[in-house]
């Protein structure tokens, strides 16, 4: 996961952008993601990297009353918190979250948090997610690019001072 399609989406135009290549990009996102289901049909390893961003995007969804915003939009936000997790938690280069926060703008995707979603509910939601066991918060993090950890239980001030930054 990452490389060559990674550099594609960064660098892909104002949406929809060019026709042809749009159908290409698609086809390759869901190929990649097709590989990794593949390896994992019963969601008991590798395929829990695609859930990156998923943890905090989930509470974020959920204290939002599923009404603020789309699963993807939440998403993106989530995967803001998680790059900053990881970051602190694994020494992830800070230009990686800068950089997708810059194609998360371009694309319309939001990149900062409604006002009136409040971090304490997101944060007791986040810990009811499929993913967590009652002892640990088990976010995929990222060392680098193509480098995804999972079942990671990161210091909760931290996690808490991402969700924070996702603040106007």
């Amino acid at each position: 996961v990452g490389g060559d399609l990674m550099e594609m989406v960064a660098g892909w135009p104002d949406l929809p952008g060019p026709d042809a290549e749009l159908a290409d990009l698609i086809r390759r996102c869901a190929e990649c993601k097709l590989e990794v289901v593949a390896e994992d049909e019963f969601d008991l390893g590798r395929r829990a990297i695609l859930n990156l961003g998923h943890t905090v995007g989930h509470g974020i969804e959920a204290a939002a009353g599923y009404h603020l915003y789309h699963h993807g939009e939440a998403i993106s936000l989530g995967l803001l918190a998680a790059l900053r997790v990881s970051e602190q938690h694994l020494g992830l280069a800070p230009e990686w979250r800068d950089r997708t926060m810059a194609t998360l703008q371009r694309h319309g995707l939001p990149v900062v948090l409604d006002p009136s979603v409040q971090v304490d509910q997101v944060l007791q939601l986040m810990s009811r997610d499929k993913k967590s066991d009652g002892r640990a918060l088990n976010m995929v993090l990222l060392r680098a690019p193509g480098d995804v950890l999972t079942h990671q239980d990161p210091d909760p001030a931290v996690v808490r001072a991402a969700v924070e930054e996702l603040l106007p």
